[in-house]
């Protein structure tokens, strides 16, 4: 069973933040909250009605749009694989010959992950067996957010 939780961009100072996640609308606007258990923390000053509800845990207001949730995998350097990060990984690929024969090679392929219908996704690939070989063949390089130019197509 894989750990749930989440990150998103604190507001401020646009540092990382780990946790639990709390989205709600407040005064017609969307706002996430990251909650985890390192200590209080008050929110900035316009949302210390929030901080207060959440005493007993770190409260971080978060940039909504930064938010991804963690897929429970790890790349081969053992960092933790979240929604929104841009992977480069060794994927192998079936090759049909003219005869009939099968060969597979190995390309790379860089992509963003992301969710789709409950299916996880690296780029435009469906993710269903990389779960097994992320240890060994995918590496964070950035995420969308800090480095959305990693992404960029000629």
């Amino acid at each position: 069973m894989r750990e749930i939780k989440f990150r998103g961009k604190r507001y401020g100072d646009g540092a990382w933040v780990y946790g639990s996640l709390y989205q709600g609308i407040k005064e017609g606007e969307k706002y996430s909250i990251i909650l985890n258990d390192s200590g209080y923390h008050l929110a900035p000053s316009d949302d210390r009605s929030l901080a207060i509800a959440f005493a007993e845990n770190e409260v971080n207001v978060v940039i909504t749009d930064t938010v991804g949730q963690f897929t429970g995998l790890h790349d081969k350097n053992g960092k933790e694989i979240y929604e929104g990060d841009i992977v480069k990984w060794i994927l192998t690929m079936p090759e049909f010959g003219v005869n009939g024969g099968y060969e597979e090679y190995d390309t790379e392929e860089i992509g963003e992950i992301t969710w789709d219908a409950g299916a996880l996704y690296l780029g435009e690939y469906c993710a269903s067996g990389f779960a097994y070989e992320s240890e060994d063949y995918a590496e964070i390089i950035g995420n969308i957010h800090d480095n959305p130019e990693l992404l960029k197509t000629e």
